[in-house]
């Protein structure tokens, strides 16, 4: 898989449009970020926001959580309609009461990185705040 094609199948399994606004708290450095995330933005046509990446999920549950901060301010000050996630940051904002009116109402939807692998939709969605991530990848069996 290129990262042309990823970038394409994002748009189709995410309908981007011109109007959205994708954020990408994923390094552009990982095919996630870069072809599913910011390409697929690009060749919609949508506007691409890119929140500051702290550090990575290895090292450890401050990281995580500046990252996860970080990505749900992105998508309330930013009015992100989309976003391609990791797992990490799906985690951290459970843990978090973020109430019902917590700012959120415009977010449609996304991917998260489930495991190794490209295909999209193969293990059940994932919720975030209020709508449904479709999956990349398949997951580990446990």
């Amino acid at each position: 898989m290129t990262f042309a094609d990823a970038a394409t199948r994002a748009v189709r399994a995410l309908e981007i449009r011109e109007t959205d606004s994708v954020c990408v708290p994923v390094p552009l450095g990982h095919a996630m970020g870069f072809g599913f995330g910011a390409l697929a933005a690009f060749a919609a046509g949508a506007r691409l926001v890119l929140p500051p990446t702290i550090g990575s999920a290895a090292d450890g549950a401050a990281a995580r959580e500046a990252m996860c901060a970080a990505t749900l301010d992105a998508i309330r000050s930013e009015k992100c309609t989309l976003a391609v996630v990791d797992s990490h940051v799906t985690r951290a904002a459970a843990e978090r009461d973020l109430g019902a009116d917590a700012g959120y109402d415009h977010f449609r939807g996304g991917l998260i990185k489930v495991g190794s692998g490209d295909a999209i939709g193969v293990a059940e969605s994932v919720k975030f705040l209020g709508a449904e991530l479709l999956t990349v990848g398949k997951p580990k069996k446990t």
